[in-house]
């Protein structure tokens, strides 16, 4: 009985050992194809990990390369402006080798009049505008100023947190002088311009001033003894005569006094801008073209410097013919008014108006400088001009001007 109890056991104990070899070796078999499959999936990974870092290499070699020959100036730098990176091209541009720049400050490279602008357009940089442009002078190796345009990135995290800058500069140095040759050149011709007027109205005045004191003075000497030979004459035949002399000669006289108004007004000279102006508007307008005109002046009327009046004369001059001789208007209205500081001058007629609502570089038809040599010359004076106009609704233009004290108080 003890021997079969024993091989009882004994058949249990191989049973069971067969079932954990059994067992064991299922487990070792899925280990192991577990394990290859695993191994291979590594392996797979690895070659991937391979390829995409050969990708990366190559890209970025591409990239160098670019950035490298790139003949735009490409720089990064952290917030406080420590250079992280520089390329071929600003090396070249400051004559230094890229470990003399690295761990420098941008703000080294800049004069010191432009750094707290600079300053200013880089912090303005944020997640919502991490782009901008501007221009700034830059010192040169050889110690010269130039100029140089930047565009500025924004580095930023994915979070949107700043990590530091990325430039991209270009030197613009001549691109500018030529721009400040443009702008002096301009500026000389709009001197000469007013020159030129200035020199124009003088002898406009100095003519009329001829014509008035000789051939005007002599015109009407001849008128009265003409009047005075009439009285003195019998005959009939000769007092008609002398009496359509005398009517050719009125007529000369008042064709005279108009030729003088339009070279010239010596009101302006005796009395001043407002006598001068309506007096024009009575003559000119009313008069000679039979046009309505109307004068309002407002405030305190005062001299003023010869140059400003004659300025101002002349642009209400030129606007006055304009709308005589463009404007098909029936009535011309000129409006002053006297401030502390200023005198405005509205002139506005009830004409056909200006299609492109009164453009100030149109020229005048009558071979003057038009509404853009009047804006120059109120310019020049530290004045303005401004048109408002539409297709048959007339034109009104405001001249503003700056005055100071009385300048013929003590005159």
């Amino acid at each position: 009985m003890e021997l079969a109890e024993i091989l009882i056991r004994v058949l249990i104990i191989t049973e069971i050992t067969t079932v954990i070899v059994l067992v064991f070796m299922i487990w070792n078999t899925r280990f192991s194809h577990e394990v290859s499959k695993r191994r291979q999936l590594e392996d797979e990974l690895e070659q991937r990990i391979r390829d995409r870092t050969a990708e990366l290499s190559e890209s970025e070699s591409r990239y160098r390369s670019i950035i490298e020959s790139s003949p735009m100036l490409i720089c990064s730098y952290k917030q406080d402006g420590t250079i992280t990176f520089v390329n071929r091209a600003f090396c070249e541009f400051f004559d230094k080798a890229e470990e003399d720049l690295i761990s420098s400050t941008f703000y080294s490279l800049i004069p010191e009049l432009n750094i707290e602008q600079t300053r200013r357009n880089i912090t303005a940089l944020t997640p919502q505008v991490p782009l901008r442009s501007h221009e700034h002078r830059v010192i040169a190796t050889d110690g010269q100023i130039r100029w140089q345009r930047w565009c500025n990135q924004a580095l930023l995290d994915k979070q949107g947190g700043l990590l530091g800058y990325q430039f991209f500069g270009d030197d613009i140095t001549e691109r500018k002088q030529a721009e400040d040759a443009i702008l002096d050149y301009q500026q000389s011709l709009k001197d000469l311009a007013a020159e030129l007027a200035r020199t124009e109205e003088r002898e406009r005045r100095s003519i009329a001033i001829e014509f008035q004191n000789h051939v005007g003075q002599s015109l009407a000497l001849m008128r009265i003894q003409l009047a005075v030979a009439k009285k003195l004459t019998a005959d009939r035949k000769v007092d008609e005569i002398l009496s359509e002399v005398s009517d050719s000669l009125r007529d000369v006289i008042q064709h005279t006094r108009s030729i003088i108004y339009e070279l010239s007004s010596l009101t302006l000279n005796e009395l001043g801008l407002a006598p001068a102006i309506e007096e024009w508007l009575q003559e000119q307008i009313e008069v000679r073209h039979g046009l309505k005109k109307k004068f309002i002046e407002r405030g305190e009327s005062k001299r003023l410097a010869d140059e400003l009046e004659l300025t101002l004369f002349s642009s209400v001059r030129e606007l006055l013919i304009n709308a005589v001789n463009h404007a098909d208007a029936n009535q011309i209205v000129v409006t002053m008014v006297w401030k502390s500081t200023c005198v405005i001058i509205v002139v506005e007629d009830d004409g056909i108006g200006m299609v492109n609502g009164g453009r100030a570089d149109q020229v005048s038809r009558q071979g003057g400088l038009g509404l853009f040599g009047i804006k120059e010359r109120m310019r020049n004076v530290g004045g303005g001009m401004t048109i408002n106009s539409n297709s048959g609704q007339g034109v009104r233009v405001i001249l503003k001007a700056p005055v100071g004290r009385d300048e013929h108080a003590d005159a």
